[in-house]
């Protein structure tokens, strides 16, 4: 038992002070995601258009990633698996870590742009430990020479109704600027993020 409390205290401590917190605000749900960094958001893919559509995504440590889509709504489910206090094959104690999130997605065509409104809920087990809120973002794309796509997007904002412990965590506030130039059959694409909670800039080509 003390060292699942030290164990589990370390995930904690993680999540607390490094860029851990609440992965599934973040992490890519879907392989054009996953290959542009999230730089292709919803408005600008055909893949929420269809019906429905499921995507399983296999990180390193056997993290695992579930989504599914349809109609506007989506859920995501991302499983850390199963820690385990283990010597050879005597197991003497194991917790499971999860993260699950419920999104709503709303997008307006005014003229040339698209205006694209994302709600979420989210909540993160650890264990016996848990905490959950809001998590939003608001996008506008617009479209100039009928080609050229420039996006801004504020991400991750919203509130956290309760944390792990009485740190007051914060989300993963993000600010987003991307073109997009079609040059034939390929997409250049440039990308510059802000971090609020790093306070730092990520460019993407």
């Amino acid at each position: 038992m003390k060292f699942k409390k030290h164990f589990i205290l370390l995930i904690l401590l993680k999540v607390l002070f490094s860029q851990a917190e609440y992965q599934i605000l973040s992490i890519p749900h879907n392989v054009i995601q996953l290959s542009s960094n999230k730089v292709f958001n919803n408005s600008q893919i055909d893949l929420y258009n269809k019906e429905y559509s499921f995507n399983l995504m296999h990180y390193p440590a056997d993290i695992m990633l579930y989504n599914f889509y349809t109609d506007n709504y989506s859920i995501s489910f991302l499983d850390y698996g199963l820690f385990k206090n283990q010597i050879q094959d005597i197991v003497y104690e194991s917790f499971s870590a999860y993260e699950v999130m419920a999104n709503y997605y709303y997008n307006r065509q005014v003229r040339n742009s698209n205006i694209n409104f994302s709600f979420g809920i989210f909540q993160s087990n650890i264990d016996s430990y848990s905490s959950f809120g809001l998590s939003n973002s608001i996008g506008i794309s617009s479209t100039y020479r009928k080609n050229i796509i420039l996006t801004i997007n504020i991400e991750n904002f919203g509130y956290i109704f309760k944390s792990y412990t009485a740190y007051n965590q914060k989300l993963p506030l993000k600010y987003r600027i991307s073109l997009n130039v079609p040059i034939r059959k390929l997409v250049l694409g440039y990308d510059i993020s802000y971090l609020k909670f790093d306070q730092e800039f990520q460019h993407t080509i």
